[in-house]
């Protein structure tokens, strides 16, 4: 509500195809790179990046290399938070890039160093990626927008000595805009598919067994060569969708084990979301949701035009079917 935080952002929407109803599967940044990698839902307890097992699973990067692709994970922290460095080399990442391989110097935070630094170290690898002649697939992850909301001054007119976080989100776009036009300079841009995308919405605290608007996330397929500019896509989505819909963008077949759905193909099949919170997990599909709990605890909500949840009294069968599927 009211003034917009992200006017880059917001602008590059009208350039790219939106996913207006999609959700991320938790509400911590690894189930968003457990989704968007390996399409898988979010197990209860740990989630597969940390889980020491998770090695050579059904993945996009692998995948991407069976067809040539050069992969690389580009972080601004150190890898070994949350095991995503160790996730990462054993599911189809060639390189990773964490904080050690920045220049000393640059502006860091309590998680790595700032946005803006991040993305001018994915565009030199990028540049030197297509050098190479090969396609290539990078998977970047920015870390400013998380306490104590701290980044370099002068970059937007708030003071960054506040430390909120309505500050981190303008700071984060800014940062967003600044890659994305200078992407456009590069060599590489034409031929490349930006997904630009939350990881999961703001940490909420409370009684709720799933906080929806926490995990309403923006998905943006962006590439001005050759998708349409501002198309809108009102399905439900989820982060699972992200790896199927990018390969059905690239075209070719492959044997799929991934939960997700292309969510531009003329042909999906109707979209869910999964999510897990606390010790809950739900399912959604159409605009009724199913929340599993302790101890076989079972609700159903009901779901309005404003996406607020209303609790179903007496289950019908739907809500009884949906259930069963969670």
């Amino acid at each position: 509500s009211g003034q917009s935080l992200t006017p880059h952002f917001d602008s590059l929407t009208s350039e790219g195809t939106l996913l207006t109803r999609a959700y991320s599967t938790g509400n911590r940044t690894i189930r968003a790179l457990e989704a968007t990698t390996s399409s898988l839902p979010p197990l209860p307890g740990i989630s597969v990046v940390r889980r020491p097992e998770s090695v050579d699973l059904f993945t996009l990067p692998t995948l991407l290399r069976t067809r040539g692709y050069s992969t690389e994970f580009i972080y601004g922290g150190r890898a070994m938070f949350d095991g995503m460095g160790s996730y990462m080399r054993n599911n189809g990442m060639q390189r990773v890039i964490e904080q050690k391989d920045y220049p000393s110097g640059e502006f860091t935070t309590a998680w790595g160093v700032s946005d803006e630094a991040i993305f001018d170290k994915a565009l030199s690898e990028m540049d030197s990626l297509h050098a190479t002649g090969r396609p290539f697939y990078t998977l970047v992850l920015s870390v400013s927008n998380h306490r104590p909301y701290t980044y370099p001054a002068g970059r937007i007119a708030a003071n960054p000595n506040e430390h909120k976080r309505v500050n981190a989100v303008e700071y984060a776009d800014w940062a967003l805009g600044r890659f994305v036009r200078k992407a456009r300079t590069h060599a590489f841009f034409d031929s490349t598919v930006f997904v630009l995308m939350g990881d999961h919405g703001a940490r909420v605290y409370g009684a709720a067994e799933i906080p929806l608007a926490s995990y309403a996330v923006p998905i943006l397929f962006y590439a001005p060569a050759i998708l349409a500019a501002g198309a809108r896509v009102g399905d439900l989505a989820s982060s699972m969708d992200v790896p199927p819909t990018i390969l059905g963008l690239l075209g070719g077949d492959y044997d799929s084990k991934f939960f997700g759905r292309d969510v531009l193909s003329p042909h999906a099949r109707p979209g869910v979301a999964v999510m897990t919170h606390n010790n809950e997990i739900a399912l959604m599909r159409d605009n009724r949701l199913a929340v599993l709990g302790l101890r076989g605890a079972t609700t159903v909500y009901d779901l309005d035009a404003n996406a607020t949840m209303h609790r179903i009294a007496a289950p019908d069968a739907s809500a009884r079917g949906l259930v069963e599927d969670a």
